[in-house]
């Protein structure tokens, strides 16, 4: 469990007492600021007012974040910034953004100073220097610049000979900072600019004026902040606690989603059933939503189901995706549409959103106990975003790029305690909290893939499989391959001669080996303490590997549903789903437990569990008629191929269908795709034909009819 740090803040407001009129402050200016008197710049009138004496500090800013005010400022290399490498706090927090900037100095009731402003204050009261403190060449005593990276930052006010004639301290070198170069209009929002030198200044010639040189934008670890307002305003004033740098002492945020809970098998695997095949209502299991019909729900100990008939329009197109409490996380759209919705379940309100289609396009994303993880996708680099759950507020940010730690992402998941990314750059870990990255660049292979579970992580390369410790990306192992089954697989796609990638459950890696030419593959469950191959299971489909403590789940024929016991590797039970389909364990389900998520290209979602006792296979017989479309020869629908289940029949007169068999689950009656007719025809020219296919759900009955299927024509063009 990921523990926040107790609020370190102490607010201190000059507030009215009830009946009393409020009276101005006793100071010109609130204490740590000074007074700037008014001027002419360049032909325009400055009005007096106060700016703080020193840049704000990683301590001041963690103040405000703590208020839940601020969001952290943690740039593309968090690292690099001052709220996780400051050792005493009194470091300039740096990698501020425009927005935080301004999130900041509003909290504490002051703004940000105006370009004109800051460029008067640095410039003397008269603009009679070329530097804040005179004429003196700029030296390494009057200003922290000509430092290295590694050296960064100096601690605020360290050079008090740069002071400017009203003691305003790192108006050059240290950090930069933001401005108001633009006010906010009905139109349009405010924007800013970055004035002063940084810290990674080279020591200028005699003469430069330092403070301004537009054009130039200063990288985030760069970017600062200093705070401006009016004379005898009221603001509050920040009482800081002991310092702790943000990546020890995660803000903290409130613990909204549940992890799921696990629990050992009561029932047999053989016992496996389909409680729900889809519809019904949205109930709350562990970190998330599923589907089912109450009675089935009942049956599985689900409570508390959502009142989906209730929720407003504008959520109509959106699915549940995290239990919060008095709240419920809803998400939807795709690509560049993406939108979360924080619903108030209690009101049927809307308590906070998020539209995503502001960051581009996102197709990744993953739920953190605190926050919520999309993965976006930028033209030249993608990044990763971190969501409050608490409020939709975003909270961190991991930009990626040349230089960067990512660029291009293609997997994203969380063991709950870390979140992972894998891409070109290799695999990396973050701080789901934070957005700090714990470690990065662990090397990935073309093609390679990663396989994770049960608080293990393992990488396929080449000719090994390496094991990688979750805490510090450290390689902790190795598994030599056999030599026939060396190359990379796991991030391939199968059209290209991949398979799905591994799955860990119990300290056992299962994996497939190289696949035929018909996509089929030998699984492997290979002990990763000993490198041991504890069982082989040959011909199976490559599409489908999900595993967990008792249990391997992978797939037959294409679309049947194939239980191994994870002991022995022998066959426990089969479901047909008539199609290809996808496989989630999510726990939960009482004695039923553990539950399983089918979802079929063709069925729908089915819940399944594990009933008192087996299922057994149904002895099928499903009859039909092809009709033939206008202007399509009856004679053609007579000997038509049709598969039913896993066996190809031809029509007889007429064109009707008779199809028999055994089996549990659902069988598709189907012609050959587009792709079987592609192959077909490669050198013919049609005219070929096609039926919609028909699925019968086996429900006991033993014979079934699935009437006329209208046969039409289909083009080789």
């Amino acid at each position: 469990m990921i523990r926040g740090r107790a609020p370190l803040l102490l607010l201190t407001a000059l507030a009215c007492a009830p009946h009393e009129p409020a009276r101005e402050p006793a100071e010109l200016c609130p204490s740590g600021m000074v007074h700037v008197e008014g001027g002419r710049l360049s032909g325009k009138m400055i009005g007096g007012f106060c700016l703080d004496v020193e840049e704000v500090t990683a301590a001041g800013y963690s103040a405000c974040i703590d208020a839940g005010s601020c969001t952290p400022a943690l740039g593309e290399r968090p690292s690099s910034c001052t709220l996780m490498s400051s050792e005493s706090g009194e470091d300039p927090v740096n990698c501020v953004d425009f927005a935080q900037a301004t999130a900041y100095c509003g909290w504490l009731g002051k703004r940000l100073p105006k370009a004109a402003e800051w460029a008067w204050a640095a410039g003397g009261r008269e603009r009679a220097f070329p530097y804040p403190w005179g004429t003196e060449r700029v030296d390494l005593s009057r200003a922290c610049v000509g430092r290295s990276a590694e050296q960064g930052t100096c601690r605020v006010g360290s050079a008090p000979a740069g002071a400017s004639p009203q003691g305003v301290l790192d108006l050059v070198g240290n950090v930069a900072e933001w401005v108001v170069d633009r006010e906010a209009t009905a139109s349009e929002a405010a924007s800013g600019a970055l004035l002063g030198r940084d810290w990674s200044t080279a020591l200028p010639a005699a003469g430069e004026l330092l403070p301004l040189r537009s054009g130039e934008v200063p990288p985030a670890v760069a970017r600062g902040v200093r705070c401006a307002v009016a004379p005898r305003t009221q603001v509050l004033t920040p009482a800081l606690g002991r310092w702790r740098r943000l990546g020890s002492t995660p803000r903290e945020l409130p613990l909204l989603a549940e992890l799921p809970a696990t629990q050992e098998p009561s029932r047999p695997l053989a016992n496996l059933a389909i409680f729900s095949r889809g519809g019904g209502s949205w109930w709350p299991l562990g970190d998330r939503y599923i589907e089912a019909e109450p009675a089935a729900a009942s049956a599985l100990g689900l409570r508390d189901p959502l009142r989906t008939s209730a929720l407003p329009e504008a959520l109509k197109h959106l699915s549940p995706a995290v239990p919060l409490g008095a709240k419920t996380l809803w998400r939807g759209g795709w690509s560049s549409s993406r939108q979360l919705v924080a619903l108030d379940r209690a009101r049927t309100k809307i308590a906070w959103e998020q539209d995503l289609s502001a960051y581009g396009s996102s197709y990744l994303d993953i739920t953190g106990r605190q926050t919520f993880v999309v993965a976006i996708y930028g033209d030249k680099a993608d990044s990763l975003v971190g969501f409050a759950l608490g409020d939709g507020a975003e909270v961190w940010r991991i930009e990626g790029g040349d230089a960067a730690e990512i660029r291009r992402l293609d997997g994203l998941w969380t063991d709950g305690e870390r979140g992972y990314a894998q891409g070109d750059r290799g695999v990396m870990a973050f701080d789901l909290v934070s957005g700090a990255i714990l470690w990065s660049q662990v090397p990935l292979a073309e093609g390679c893939g990663v396989a994770y579970g049960d608080g293990q992580l393992v990488v396929e390369g080449e000719s090994a499989i390496r094991a990688i410790d979750p805490s510090s990306g450290e390689e902790v192992g190795r598994i030599a391959r056999p030599e026939a089954e060396r190359g990379c697989r796991w991030g391939r796609s199968h059209d290209d001669g991949g398979v799905s990638a591994g799955s860990i459950a119990g300290g056992v890696l299962y994996g497939f080996g190289k696949p035929t030419k018909e996509g089929l593959a030998t699984l492997s469950a290979i002990d990763l303490e000993t490198g041991a191959v504890r069982w082989r299971r040959a011909k199976l489909d490559v599409g489908v590997l999900v595993a967990d403590e008792d249990a391997v789940y992978t797939s037959r024929g294409g679309e049947i549903l194939v239980a191994l016991d994870a002991v022995t590797g022998d066959p426990a039970v089969e479901y047909s789903v008539a199609g290809e389909f996808s496989v989630e364990v999510v726990g939960g389900g009482g004695e039923a437990g553990p539950l399983l998520v089918v979802t079929g290209d063709n069925v729908g979602t089915w819940l399944m569990g594990r009933a008192p006792e087996p299922v057994p296979a149904e002895d099928y017989t499903i009859r039909g008629r092809l009709v033939p479309d206008e202007g399509i020869p009856r004679r053609e629908v007579q000997g038509f191929d049709v598969r039913v289940g896993e066996r190809w029949r031809k029509t007889g007169r007429g064109g009707q269908l008779r199809g028999e068999g055994r089996a549990r689950g659902a069988i598709a009656v189907a012609p050959h795709d587009e792709r079987d007719l592609y192959e077909q025809s490669e050198h013919v020219w049609g005219p070929f034909y096609l039926f919609p296919a028909a699925y019968v759900v086996l429900d006991g009955s033993g014979d079934y009819d699935v009437g006329d299927l209208i046969v039409s024509r289909w083009y080789n063009e």
